[in-house]
């Protein structure tokens, strides 16, 4: 039996325990072996859900979050970080990593100035972006962000 695996990906627990066994005709083919547990129910429905994003838990380690689980089943729709200063997502479709960067979470000069620049409510969103603010520019000869 083949098995096709993409790169990176770990072999099943059923794959990788797998035993050879005579046949009795000189030829030895693998024979899977199986133990079922609590905790391998438990790995099996897990597998079931999708996989975490690509350094998911790295890129949600700074929230004060109490379940990260949680978190991963509202990545498609977007989670808010460091103060929502950042929107992170995973596209559903390619399954990469997207961040969007909010003006408060950048340095952005003379940004409180209203003669160079004027802040406003995001109107779009929902109740979650509410306190969100974008940043218009009234009139510079130059624009510095860091």
């Amino acid at each position: 039996r083949e098995t096709e695996q993409t790169m990176g990906a770990a072999p099943s627990r059923q794959e990788a325990s797998t035993a050879s066994s005579p046949t009795g005709d000189g030829r030895v083919e693998p024979t899977a072996l199986s133990a079922s547990t609590p905790s391998d129910t438990a790995n099996q429905a897990q597998s079931k859900r999708a996989p975490a994003p690509h350094v998911f838990r790295e890129i949600v380690a700074g929230e004060n979050v109490a379940d990260i689980a949680a978190l991963e089943d509202q990545v498609s729709k977007g989670i808010f970080l460091a103060g929502k200063t950042k929107k992170y997502w995973v596209d559903e479709r390619t399954r990469h990593n997207c961040f969007m960067l909010f003006p408060r979470g950048l340095h952005i000069t003379w940004s409180e100035d209203p003669k160079y620049w004027t802040w406003h409510p995001l109107k779009e969103g929902s109740d979650a972006e509410a306190g969100i603010e974008t940043v218009a520019l009234q009139n510079v000869c130059w624009l510095e962000v860091q």
